[in-house]
Parts: structure tokens; C-alpha cells; sequence
């Protein structure tokens, strides 16, 4: 599995063990290849600037797959709430209450009591150094309307036009019109204007697959007519 997917170790990984006997001891969720979490989050920068929407849509689409590839889908979701939660203790009392071993003390590395791995990646973890701020969509872009043309916006390329629904689980449904070759972020930034919302508070699937900005429709078989979902997040 690729970078950040969690894997299944070897029976001789004793992580899972080591956590029981450590409680076993009286000394808590502390024992033998096991550490309290720790507020150290990793240091890393991106390939190019990014803005926090992008930052956080990046995320979405990694805990969104990961319990694909391999590990319990309840250890991940534990592990993101934990990831996501700005209190320590709460994080910690999150992580304990399902057996996770924590070796080097953060969520970049973490142990299953049946010894499964899971592994994290930075950007779900911290923000990069070169972080941008955003512009008025979220994106650190001007969202397109329902009007403009989508070759201003330099998104889309050639291609048949097709119009999609887009159905929000707000319980309305609208349409977009455009080349089966736009990418996904036109859309995005379609339903941004005609909702009023910021980027990193919407998701779209389709087919039960999450759509980042740089897929293009016709790769995920996106036709006319097609369904794709729409998922507005509430405002925090």
C-alpha cells in the first residue's frame, strides 16, 4: 500500500500485546513499546504552496480511502476523531479506548491490538510551512458563478458538453453545464458560488468515490446526466 495506508503486520509484531501488559502493570495506556501522546506535530512542507482548503480536501480524500486498503474501519475513524481533536487528553482517552499503541508518542504510527499497522501521513497531522492563505472560496481563487464562461477561468479544456445533477444533502438538487473534460474543481467551485460555502466545506462523489479538484469528469466516467453528490459540510 502506498504512503499514509494502513498495513498488516507479521504475527511477530507484539505491539498489541505490549499495550495489555503495560495496563496489565497498573501504569495506564504507558507500558512496553507504547508512549502517551504527545503534542510534537511533524514539520514538513508541500510540493507547492497550498491553501487550507486544499490542506484539508487533501485529508478528506485520505481518510475517506484509507480503511480501503487495509486496517479496521473503527481504528481509523478512531485515529482521525483523535487527529482532528485539539485536546490532548481527549485524543489520548480516544486512542485508549480502542487498544491503539502509539510507539514513537504521536499518530503517525499506530498499532491495532491484533497488531495491525496504520500509518499517517503529515498532512493529516500538521499544516505544511508554505501554507497560503485563502482566498474568498476557500481555494486562494475567485469561485466561478453560474454565468462565467468556463474557458475565463482557465479550468476546463475542449470536450462535448454534458450537464450533470448535483444533489446536495441539504435536499436540493441543481445542474452544472459544461466539457466532459472540466476538472472536478469547476465544479466545485460552481456549487461554492450558487451556495455561498468555502471550498474545504465541500465534498462531491460520485459512484461512492470521492472527486479531488484535479481529476477531470470523463477519467471518472462522469456522462450526461450523470448523479454526483454533494456534500456540505456545517459551518464550525
Amino acid at each position: 500500500a502506498g504512503e499514509g495506508r494502513g498495513q498488516r503486520t507479521s504475527g511477530t509484531n507484539n505491539a498489541g500485546s505490549n499495550r495489555r501488559a503495560g495496563r496489565g502493570s497498573g501504569q495506564g495506556a504507558v507500558g512496553p513499546g507504547n508512549k502517551l501522546l504527545c503534542r510534537n506535530p511533524p514539520t514538513w512542507k508541500a510540493d507547492a504552496p497550498m491553501t487550507k482548503g486544499q490542506l484539508l480536501s487533501k485529508r478528506d480524500e485520505f481518510w475517506d480511502t484509507a480503511p480501503a486498503f487495509n486496517g479496521r474501519p473503527e481504528i481509523w475513524q478512531a485515529l482521525r476523531a483523535a487527529a482532528e481533536c485539539d485536546d490532548m487528553a481527549t485524543a489520548q482517552a480516544i486512542t485508549d479506548a480502542v487498544n491503539v499503541t502509539l510507539p514513537m508518542g504521536n499518530l503517525s504510527t499506530a498499532y491495532d491490538e491484533l497488531g495491525g499497522k496504520y500509518e499517517i501521513p503529515a498532512y493529516c497531522l500538521s499544516k505544511p510551512t508554505n501554507l497560503i492563505a485563502d482566498g474568498p472560496d476557500g481555494e486562494g481563487e475567485r469561485p466561478l458563478s453560474a454565468s462565467t464562461p468556463l474557458g475565463a477561468a482557465g479550468s476546463a479544456e475542449e470536450g462535448p458538453s454534458i450537464t450533470v445533477k448535483l444533489r446536495l444533502n441539504t435536499g436540493t438538487e441543481t445542474e452544472w453545464t459544461g466539457p466532459s473534460s472540466a476538472k472536478v474543481k469547476v465544479v466545485r467551485e460552481h456549487v461554492c458560488s450558487a451556495e455561498k460555502v468555502s471550498a474545504d466545506r465541500v465534498r462531491l462523489l460520485f459512484s461512492g468515490q470521492l472527486l479531488t479538484d484535479t481529476q477531470k469528469l470523463s477519467e471518472k466516467k462522469v456522462v450526461a446526466d450523470s448523479i454526483i453528490q454533494v456534500m456540505i459540510r456545517p459551518e464550525d
